[in-house]
């Protein structure tokens, strides 16, 4: 019986510290647009096609930070927004995983 509590605070604690994260894998191009502290977003990859969007990268690896570089990344949403002067800001995205094309 004294087991119980400790299991369900055991059990609290993994459920409550795992984060899940809704990533999205595209196909893209790495790109440089400007310093961040010259209102530049510094690294974004730019998706393929013919409508592209644009993800600011907030840890994109030093290896990848290649301008016009092709790759396949898995990003998801930080929810912490880009400092700028834009009329709205843009998010910023993490690299869960990234490779050359």
């Amino acid at each position: 019986m004294k087991y119980l509590p400790l299991l369900l605070l055991t059990t609290l604690a993994f459920t409550s510290c795992s984060k899940e994260r809704d990533s999205e894998c595209l196909d893209g191009t790495i790109e440089y647009m400007g310093d961040p502290a010259a209102d530049g977003l510094g690294w974004v990859l730019r998706t393929d096609g013919e409508n592209p969007r644009y993800f600011v990268l907030g840890n994109l690896p030093g290896n990848y930070q290649v301008d016009d570089l092709e790759v396949n990344a898995c990003l998801y949403n930080t929810g912490q927004k880009m400092t700028c002067f834009c009329a709205e800001p843009p998010d910023k995205y993490a690299v869960t995983s990234i490779r050359k094309r």
